[in-house]
């Protein structure tokens, strides 16, 4: 029988075997005769594309990386979620089966979204019928970045110490852990430069750090408090930040308690502010890939829309000829 319930759901699953494999997912529907309609769309679509038959998982994968010139940071993520996909064939890669490896290592719906779109263009590649689903982005539409009189009210609300690590990230755009690490060893002042080593770095490349007045006014407020690092409390360098932080938030109304936690802007939103304040004041996109560290000029895209020059130089490209 091709349609099944498993003892512990209600929904029926569909079994078919193809292509010298078994194709088993969920159909999504409590009713026999929907599930059977799903069944029998999805066999009618297997039959329909080119036959998968012996082909596994990483021949796709080999071929959609030979297809052309792939960045570091594709070929390095297909690593890590082949570390929770065993291989397989292709006609038994199921919907089921990536999800259940992507939740392995996916904390966000961003991070999840990415990786499910890189699968999919593989599986779509290699003439497999599987869809991948995605997750609804949540972050999708929530401001993620800070307008200046934001920042003027969460620094307000911050707490002294904590006040000159955030200040130093949205005048260096740089990540939690390389702010809370940086060492005295890494920074020059009087040559207004600080450096992140290549193994502190999300992809994997050391980056040189030009640092505004503002960033080295920060930093002689912290010289002299600890010997090693630049950054501490009470003595101790900081580990992490918890919730003084989104106390911070929550007074300058930049995030709310809800049953399920804290929602709002976070620390890594910093970041974004720097980017997006970079952009907004003109700052070439090439460039600001550079100062913060990105290996894809993709990442750096997401902020395009707020330059003011980026659309606006084409706007007349398409005016009527007398």
């Amino acid at each position: 029988m091709s349609l099944k319930k498993r003892t512990d759901s209600e929904v029926w699953w569909l079994d078919i075997t193809w292509a010298g494999g078994r194709l088993r997912e969920s159909t999504g529907e409590y009713d026999r005769k929907a599930a059977q309609r799903v069944h029998d769309k999805r066999k009618a679509a297997l039959h329909d594309t080119p036959i998968l038959k012996g082909l596994k998982w990483s021949d796709a994968v080999m071929k959609w990386a030979r297809a052309e010139t792939r960045s570091d940071s594709d070929l390095l993520s297909l690593v890590n979620f082949s570390r929770h996909f065993k291989d397989r064939l292709l006609s038994s890669v199921t919907a089921e089966s990536i999800d259940q490896a992507l939740q392995k290592f996916c904390t966000t719906d961003g991070t999840y979204n990415r990786y499910a779109t890189r699968v999919a263009a593989i599986l779509k590649m290699s003439g497999s019928p599987t869809k991948v689903i995605r997750r609804k982005d949540k972050d999708a539409k929530a401001r993620d970045w800070l307008t200046h009189k934001q920042w003027a009210k969460l620094s307000a609300e911050l707490p002294p110490h904590m006040l000159g690590m955030a200040t130093f990230a949205v005048t260096t755009g740089l990540r939690q852990a390389n702010v809370l690490g940086l060492e005295w060893s890494r920074v020059h002042l009087e040559r207004k430069l600080g450096w992140v080593e290549a193994a502190d770095m999300k992809g994997n490349k050391a980056i040189g750090i030009p640092l505004s007045i503002e960033a080295i006014n920060v930093l002689k407020t912290v010289q002299g408090q600890h010997p090693e690092f630049c950054f501490t409390y009470r003595g101790k360098p900081v580990k992490e930040i918890k919730t003084a932080f989104m106390a911070a938030c929550l007074r300058a109304g930049l995030g709310e308690s809800t049953r399920e936690g804290y929602v709002g802007f976070t620390w890594h939103g910093l970041r974004h502010t720097w980017a997006t304040w970079h952009v907004q004041a003109g700052t070439p996109l090439e460039v600001l890939q550079k100062l913060g560290g990105w290996s894809d000029l993709r990442m750096v895209m997401r902020y395009a829309h707020h330059s003011p020059g980026f659309l606006a130089q084409y706007a007349d490209n398409a005016a009527m000829k007398k």
